[in-house]
């Protein structure tokens, strides 16, 4: 097992999405062009032969937070007198002058140089010429007799990820004893003041095991609204299938608190989790994240049991292995959100949706799910409800605002029927059930549990109005040889429902219940 902190962007991890890579790009104060050099193992120049007052390079990592910007200066810049302030990108939207410990000395050292600072706590993810990252920039502010703008080498610009990796066996007692010092304690709740890395994407097999410990990654002010946006942000990444994250204990009540503040901007892979994850009676709060943070993708197996997930906008379920499920959730979205179904392999059992949020669902199959405020939204697959709650079937089902193919929302109900003589006696019956349109949904023999289809929605791309089918009401009809047959007709099926029904012995033309709906022998 081995805790570890501050890792080489280009040589220590791995190339997932081009990850691996310090973007470079430079501004020419004279023309307002900016210039990227986001190729790796390249050569470059830092500024013009005849840069002025104004003229910038940047430097920006896609993915996440980093520090410690490391050059390897083939050409040193050349000038009588020149000046440069650091710069970062704060959550305001403003420049603001960056702390740094400059070795390449305004890029006039030759050889590999290190640029050195701290992350600031307001330095905001944000786009330049399309180029999106957390990006510092070296401006001059004054210079004189420049002849030579000075040349990055054939190495590429690295620098360090500030994040905390873990290998192997891991808990959060051994990260904060490892004295990295971005880690804090106060009793139970530890706090990552940085980025987190569960496992080294392949090489070592790690097992991440939380045991009531409360877990936070970076920093809410709710004080500034700004801040609370950008500020003391940071990410965390578990990108090998082989891994494992464990929370709380599937045999007891014991769980964990797991605080995700996140910055608002997608950074895949960062804030997609493909390891396996083992979440038990914990609770989950991700702040903000943006469209895909905190989404659960890939092969990985997902068990998430006894849980309540409390993300700021958007949850994201975007794949799994075919065992991977959410049982006896609550969905905490807010007023806002929606929660993100994009997969088929899951099992939902048992999920409750807060007033205000919504799902938009694609291929999904919810069971004894009460949904909130928002309607489901069917993308592009069939989605299936399956014993919910529902204050209003029609408006309850609806299509996604962008689809592209049919998409199908299915109502379901269980009706389980158990048929007794007169004596209560169970007895072996053929049930017979056919729904409005006179179509057969049951033809077997007693005792019966089957989920029957009452709603079905259907749009087809290009269609505005879709055509929708109401399988109410349903016909049973009970029947057995030398007892008389039972038939029960406008038979709503709106809940999960039990009849136990009474045949009693009889001449098999006696007709009983035919048209009653309910008696004695119901409920």
């Amino acid at each position: 097992m081995a805790v570890t902190f501050d890792h080489s962007i280009t040589t220590e991890i791995g190339a997932t999405d081009a990850q691996d890579r310090i973007d470079v790009m430079t501004y020419n104060s004279s023309t307002s062009v900016y210039t990227n050099y986001l190729v790796k193992n390249t050569t470059f120049d830092y500024f013009r032969d005849d840069a002025r007052v104004g003229d910038m390079i940047y430097f920006g990592w896609t993915w996440e937070k980093w520090h410690d910007l490391k050059l390897s200066i083939g050409t040193a810049l050349v000038a009588t007198a020149i000046t440069m302030v650091w710069e970062y990108y704060d959550y305001n939207g403003v420049w603001q002058t960056l702390s740094v410990v400059d070795n390449s000395n305004a890029f006039q050292n030759v050889g590999e140089q290190v640029v050195e600072f701290t992350p600031p706590l307001g330095w905001r993810y944000g786009r330049f010429n399309s180029q999106r990252g957390s990006w510092i920039r070296a401006r001059i502010t004054a210079v004189t007799g420049i002849t030579e703008g000075g040349s990055n080498a054939h190495t590429a610009v690295d620098a360090k990820d500030y994040a905390v990796q873990i290998t192997g066996d891991e808990n959060l007692k051994n990260v904060y004893n490892s004295g990295l010092g971005v880690v804090t304690k106060n009793g139970s709740i530890y706090l990552f003041m940085c980025n987190f890395r569960i496992g080294d994407m392949a090489a070592t097999e790690t097992n991440f095991t939380m045991g009531q410990d409360v877990f936070q990654i970076g920093e809410h002010d709710t004080s500034n609204t700004n801040y609370s946006y950008y500020g003391g942000k940071f990410q965390l990444f578990a990108q090998h299938y082989g891994d494992t994250w464990n929370m709380g204990s599937s045999a007891g009540k014991n769980g964990c608190v797991f605080i995700y503040n996140c910055s608002r901007y997608q950074k895949s892979p960062y804030n997609y989790f493909r390891c396996n994850m083992n979440w038990y009676n914990s609770f989950i709060s991700k702040r903000h994240g943006g469209y895909g943070e905190g989404g659960l993708t890939g092969s990985a197996t997902y068990t998430f049991k006894n849980c309540i997930f409390s993300p700021y906008n958007v949850f994201f379920v975007l794949g799994g292995s075919t065992s991977s499920s959410f049982t006896n959730c609550v969905i905490d979205i807010g007023t806002t959100g929606y929660w993100y179904i994009y997969t088929p392999n899951f099992s939902f059992d048992n999920i409750q949706l807060t007033v205000g949020a919504g799902i938009l669902a694609q291929g999904a199959v919810l069971a004894n799910t009460a949904l909130g405020s928002k309607r489901l939204n069917c993308y592009s697959r069939s989605n299936y409800l399956i014993d919910c709650s529902l204050d209003d079937v029609d408006a309850q089902f609806t299509k996604s605002s962008s689809i592209y193919t049919a998409s199908i929302g299915f109502l379901r109900y269980t009706i389980d029927i158990d048929v007794v003589d007169e004596d209560g006696v169970a007895v072996e019956a053929n049930v017979l059930i056919t729904n409005s349109l006179k179509e057969v949904v049951y033809d077997n023999t007693s005792p019966v549990s089957e989920i029957i289809t009452t709603f079905k929605r259907q749009w087809t791309s290009g269609v505005t109005d879709p055509v929708t089918t109401n399988n109410n009401p349903f016909i049973i009809r009970v029947s057995k040889t030398n007892y008389g047959t039972y038939v029960l007709r406008d038979f709503i099926l709106a809940e999960k429902t039990h009849l136990t029904i009474t045949i009693p012995r009889a001449d098999p033309g006696t007709i009983i219940n035919e048209a009653v709906i309910y008696d004695s022998t119901i409920y």
